[in-house]
């Protein structure tokens, strides 16, 4: 029986460190977690990533660093409902975050919600002009809504701010394709040679 109580005062010594290890301000704790959660999917570990992840949105629900790192877990897997719910939290709480804003237009055009994609679009026109991706989410809508001239020209902006970029390339391909296959397949050509 003696020999219990020593094994008994090592025990609740350990669960007392535990625990006084695990203190500190729900800030803290979140953050340590998003860290955590970053690094592991840094390394592809979605599945960890998204445990610590979610550690964090637990302790706040509203937290936009979690629910951001919890959209790009669930575009990794391909898990798009889950991404669209994670990224509007995160428009909502950090309306400035382009990348997040810029995702979920991209989700409301590939779902056909047109308005709802204009609309963040003419956000992100606000926020971020001279990012290419944002032009040519711009074009597509343009586009889309029947505005060939616009955007041709929203396209030929894009590339401007990033001659290399293989969407907008081919858009553009596809955009003058319409018009003429030649000239189209010929744009291609000219982007493969540099």
């Amino acid at each position: 029986m003696k020999h219990r109580h020593p094994v008994a005062a090592a025990v609740l010594a350990a669960a007392i460190a535990t625990t006084l290890a695990g203190c500190g301000t729900p800030e803290e704790r979140a953050a340590k977690y998003i860290a955590n959660a970053q690094q592991l999917f840094d390394a592809k570990d979605y599945d960890k990533a998204r445990i610590e992840a979610q550690n964090a949105a637990q302790i706040n629900p509203k937290n936009a660093d979690a629910r951001f790192l919890l959209a790009k877990i669930a575009e990794e897997q391909k898990e798009y409902q889950q991404m669209f719910g994670h990224l509007t939290v995160v428009v909502d709480e950090a309306p400035t975050n382009v990348e997040a804003r810029l995702k979920l237009a991209t989700l409301y055009f590939l779902g056909q919600a047109w308005e709802e994609a204009r609309a963040q679009v003419a956000t992100l026109m606000e926020q971020a002009p001279n990012d290419a991706r944002v032009r040519l989410l711009n074009a597509r809508t343009l586009i889309q809504k029947g505005e060939q001239a616009a955007g041709i020209a929203e396209i030929d902006q894009a590339l401007k701010l990033d001659p290399d970029n293989v969407e907008g390339i081919l858009l553009q391909s596809s955009a003058m394709a319409i018009e003429s296959l030649d000239r189209g397949i010929a744009n291609v050509d000219a982007a493969i040679a540099r």
